[in-house]
């Protein structure tokens, strides 16, 4: 009977302690993303449904200690480790374990079948790098509960309850499916539209009114509008001739707003060929000198780049008043000198490699005047027909 009472008192003095180092024995987890292994950003919304279920899973169940989400991305960022993929070498897991002080890290994955899951879960104990992965199909949060169950279980020795009647819901169903649209603006008048490869419709010709599309599944969409041979975009610094086309990712439920810029290729070209112009008008060349300086830049069809500076600068002796022109080009120059003729307009011009520049002078009315255009002449109109 003594020894009875001795061993129920040993018990009653060591149950405390007992209790207290059970408690700071809290297993340490880091539980790093869940990656769609679909490969198919449709079914990525799942994703933060099951990392932030198992998160929840994990803070709620006892014996179970989680990193904290801003500790774990500064620790990857330090070591400019990406999340995903870091359990597959043995020696990274054990470095960022380390790093974090995490005695497992939990990663997950899961593919998308239709109408169910397959979710995989992974935990990998820090010291050792051994594993232990946990799979399972399904389309409700009890399928990620269960996991986390067997995940917990598995590393501390305990088996919580997690799945619940209420956990029947579907993940699935949680994806917002609901049809968006796309609102297209053109400057093309009966246009062909394409979506996806499929005609559409006809563009409204007034930037104003779009052509609305819908329904649209939530996701990405090409559109492309078609206007014969002459109309669409071109693409530089090559000069290739297309029609316009756009990837638009659409939304649940939203619209998405597109600009169409095509253009007759003779405009686009000729707006590509200027490269500047500017003039300069003086009722007195010894008060008020004409002078005119351009500095400009722009890249072949083969991608170098070109500086070109354009000085006009008036004179007027006793012999007589005219402009001298220096056109620069890289490092090449070449100068022109063009007198002033009363009540004459002169045209005088200046090549240059692939640039030119045009100037125009005249006194007429008691006045001096100068224009002057700069042009590239390594793509013309019309280029792109046969």
């Amino acid at each position: 009977m003594k020894r009875i009472l001795l061993a129920v008192f040993v018990i009653m003095i060591l149950a405390p302690s007992a209790l207290i180092w059970a408690e700071d024995q809290e297993t340490s987890v880091a539980l790093l993303d869940v990656g769609n292994m679909t490969y198919d950003p449709r079914y990525d919304y799942l994703e933060g449904i099951v990392w932030g279920l198992l998160l929840y899973d994990f803070s709620r169940t006892p014996g179970i200690s989680l990193v904290d989400r801003q500790d774990l991305e500064r620790v990857l960022e330090e070591q400019r480790l990406r999340l995903q993929g870091i359990v597959e070498d043995e020696d990274e897991a054990l470095r960022i374990g380390d790093l974090l002080g995490a005695d497992y890290l939990v990663t997950g994955s899961y593919v998308f079948l239709g109408e169910d899951i397959i979710l995989t879960l992974t935990a990998t104990r820090v010291y050792d790098g051994r594993t232990a992965s946990f799979s399972d199909r399904g389309h409700t949060e009890n399928l990620i509960h269960g996991l986390a169950e067997k995940i917990v279980q598995r590393l501390t020795g305990t088996a919580p309850q997690l799945v619940t009647a209420e956990g029947n819901r579907s993940i699935i169903s949680m994806k917002d499916e609901s049809p968006g649209s796309v609102a297209l603006h053109s400057p093309l008048v009966d246009a062909e539209i394409y979506v996806d490869g499929e005609f559409y419709g006809y563009t409204t010709g007034d930037m104003r009114v779009p052509f609305v599309i819908e329904p649209l599944r939530p996701g990405k969409h090409t559109v492309e509008t078609r206007y014969g041979r002459d109309f669409g975009v071109v693409d530089q610094p090559e000069i290739t001739f297309r029609h316009w086309s756009e990837t638009v990712d659409i939304a649940p439920g939203k619209r998405e707003v597109l600009r169409d810029p095509s253009r007759h290729f003779n405009s686009i070209i000729y707006d590509l060929m200027k490269l500047s112009s500017g003039d300069a008008r003086s009722e007195d060349l010894q008060g008020n000198p004409v002078i005119i300086e351009d500095t400009v830049t722009f890249t072949d069809r083969d991608g170098t780049d070109h500086l070109i500076t354009a000085a006009l600068e008036s004179y007027s002796d006793d012999v007589g008043s005219g402009i001298t022109c220096r056109l620069t080009c890289d490092d090449r120059e070449e100068t022109l000198k063009a007198p002033f003729q009363r009540d004459r307009e002169t045209e005088h011009e200046i090549s240059l490699g692939i640039v030119e520049i045009e100037v125009d002078i005249s006194f007429r009315y008691n006045r001096y005047e100068v224009d002057y255009s700069l042009w590239r002449t390594d793509i013309e109109q019309n280029m792109w027909r046969p």
